[in-house]
């Protein structure tokens, strides 16, 4: 799975149209990309209405992170999935004080 993208913006080319329609490259991302790379779910005000913030990604992917901001306003990531249940946590955005 090897794609040449020149480092030189003036000669380099969109990736073939491949790498956007066959599975393998978006399974490969999935694993390999996806995972161990930040991602981007928004600024501070997500929590203006709601300190509870379920974030999906890309559903049923990648694990499903749980935002939450508490009483002293710091902001935790969690898992949003139940390891008792497996089910989701918090299916959307809400304030409360306890899950």
């Amino acid at each position: 799975m090897l794609f040449n993208i020149n480092s030189e913006i003036s000669k380099a080319n969109t990736l073939p149209s491949e790498f956007y329609l066959d599975h393998k490259y978006f399974d490969f991302c999935l694993k390999n990309i996806f995972p161990e790379s930040w991602q981007l779910i928004g600024d501070r005000n997500i929590f203006q209405k709601s300190n509870i913030h379920p974030f999906i990604f890309l559903p049923g992917s990648v694990n499903e992170p749980l935002i939450i901001t508490n009483k002293n306003n710091e902001t935790k990531c969690f898992s949003n999935v139940c390891t008792h249940r497996a089910h989701l946590v918090v299916d959307s955005s809400c304030r409360r004080n306890k899950l």
